[in-house]
């Protein structure tokens, strides 16, 4: 207890779940749940009449759903098995094996594609882009379904180069994909300030407006792509 009441220590915290269930006011929570492969296909089937109807179907995304590999080629064989348009969204830093794997089971890639520049990834995200511009040309010449995203942050990743770099890359795919840009929001602050966890984003980031967007889909344009926001 503390001051402002019950202090918790991300650190020593091993997710065991006690705290939920001695808490007097129910006010502690654990979101999410373990699932196997049959109970998810159970829960998606659910869907089926919207996917019917809209021609959509699922997406698997995160987190990262390629840091469980075995898990996903499980569900997508049950999707398959059940006719269900199966997409996989992703920031490509995985296995170049299990991405293969996982690959010939998808209809739909959406990839995230945030800088060229090695240094900058490394900056902003921790790791090196190698690996990720690696599997994006992998899966191109694998004739896979691709829609290209690039987040769109104002000083981050909307700098002077950046998205001419982009376009060249994407422009020279094995089999040239549609780029979809995203622009950046606030939603996820509050989040880092609740888990305690460091904000790589500079102070005062703000969303991009739509002439902003259109200016950096014009540009992209020049390289032959399509271009949507």
């Amino acid at each position: 207890m503390s001051n402002g009441g019950v202090a918790r220590d991300g650190e020593l915290c091993t997710t065991c779940g006690t705290c939920v269930e001695v808490c007097p006011s129910g006010a502690a929570d654990i979101v999410g749940r373990r699932v196997t492969p049959d109970e998810l296909i159970d829960d998606i089937e659910r869907d089926t009449p919207f996917f019917d109807q809209s021609g959509g179907g699922v997406t698997f995304s995160g987190g990262e759903p390629l840091t469980q590999p075995e898990f996903l080629n499980e569900v997508l064989d049950l999707c398959r098995d059940r006719d269900i348009h199966r997409a996989v969204d992703t920031c490509g830093f995985a296995n170049r094996d299990a991405l293969r794997t996982v690959a010939e089971r998808v209809d739909l890639f959406l990839f995230d594609l945030k800088f060229i520049d090695a240094g900058l990834h490394q900056r902003y995200t921790g790791v090196s882009n190698d690996r990720i511009l690696d599997n994006l040309v992998m899966l191109s010449r694998m004739s896979k379904a691709i829609h290209v995203r690039i987040p769109v942050i104002p000083t981050v990743t909307d700098i002077n180069g950046n998205f001419e770099a982009i376009g060249e890359f994407v422009a020279a795919l094995p089999r040239r994909a549609p780029v979809r840009l995203l622009p950046h929001h606030s939603t996820a602050m509050e989040k880092y300030a609740r888990f305690d966890m460091e904000k790589r984003l500079p102070d005062g980031v703000e969303p991009p407006s739509r002439r902003e967007l259109e200016r950096i889909a014009s540009r992209l344009r020049e390289y032959d792509l399509e271009v949507t926001y």
